[in-house]
């Protein structure tokens, strides 16, 4: 009998790839270092009502928010047009529905701003000057 034809044997090749790293994690609320925006919560009507509710801001009057909200850990910081007024700057700590008023106004680089807020709200209400700084009002 006559012996079995043998086989040549078969390679598979393996390529190995590096794995791809996952990309960043998008910078969230939690964030402390910087502000970035708030993604509704709180929105910019949220914003108002508080203002609103301190009597800050007349029920009569017209607002919107220009900048903001901005977070930084459970910190925010808004820019609000009113018209016929400088922009008035908002600081507010909390998350809705029980967001509290820290400062308002044209300066809101208050003495408890400059302690407990997050840096990326310090900066923001200490450091940058208004978006509106520059332009001229009509």
């Amino acid at each position: 009998s006559s012996p079995a034809p043998t086989r040549a044997p078969t390679t598979t090749a393996v390529v190995l790839q590096p794995p791809i790293p996952p990309p960043p994690p998008a910078p969230t609320v939690t964030e402390e270092r910087i502000a970035v925006d708030c993604r509704g919560q709180p929105d910019g009507a949220t914003v108002l009502a508080v203002l609103r509710q301190a009597q800050v801001l007349p029920s009569w009057a017209t607002a919107t928010a220009q900048l903001g909200p901005l977070c930084a850990g459970d910190w925010q910081y808004t820019e609000l047009r009113v018209p016929g007024r400088e922009p008035l700057l908002v600081v507010t700590q909390g998350t809705p529905p029980d967001l509290a008023l820290v400062a308002a106004g044209t300066d809101v680089c208050t003495a408890r701003v400059r302690a407990v807020a997050p840096a990326g709200i310090r900066s923001r209400a200490c450091d940058a000057p208004s978006s509106e700084t520059s332009a001229p009002v009509r």
